[in-house]
């Protein structure tokens, strides 16, 4: 069975100074623990820079005592969904050699890892619960007005009403996405 998330800490070590070194923490369930850190990403994320990223410092405890600790570069939402999961498989995949980014050649991968595999991050993934974070899904998504409303919630897009709460929100396929445009301040959010 794999370890359980119990806590994620957020830290945001860059920014508008009234959101500089703003730390937030979130204890509870799994996959609300992974939604609520996503959700503070993206209210942070209105005021990250369009070209670059502001560092967002964090750390995740799992109910077998270890702790996994990072940073995160937080772009503008226009320009990337916050996952802060999808991140740290993506990082531990990476330097254990499961997951080449396309801008460089199996040579040039192959010649990173012999100085800087790290078979113990893959395993981490491997035992570790990342909410349902696993690249062979197909992606759901759908579209959210990250500026909160008056009662402190995002708004999502629903084709036939407008601006909706979550559960009348309407769900894209990757295809969809493709075909789609967005709202005037939409951007799209995996589910």
């Amino acid at each position: 069975m794999k370890s359980k998330v119990l806590k994620i800490k957020l830290n945001r070590a860059e920014g508008p100074i009234n959101q500089s070194n703003r730390k937030v923490e979130f204890v509870g369930g799994l996959n609300k623990l992974w939604n609520q850190a996503n959700a503070q990403l993206l209210r942070w994320s209105d005021t990250a820079p369009e070209q670059g990223y502001d560092k967002v410092d964090f750390e995740v405890s799992f109910d077998d005592g270890s702790i996994y600790s990072g940073t995160y570069d937080l772009k503008h939402y226009s320009v990337e969904n916050p996952d802060l999961a999808r991140h740290i498989v993506d990082y531990c995949n990476f330097y254990a050699g499961r997951l080449r980014p396309s801008h460089l050649s199996v040579d040039k991968y192959a010649t990173f890892l012999a100085s800087f595999k790290n078979d113990a991050l893959g395993a981490f993934v491997d035992e570790h619960e990342f909410d349902d974070v696993d690249s062979s899904d197909v992606q759901k998504f759908c579209i959210v007005n990250p500026v909160l409303n008056d009662d402190e919630q995002f708004l999502f897009w629903s084709n036939d009403l407008g601006w909706v709460d979550k559960s009348s929100a309407l769900v894209f396929d990757s295809a969809q996405k493709e075909r789609s445009n967005l709202p005037d301040g939409g951007v799209w959010h995996p589910v």
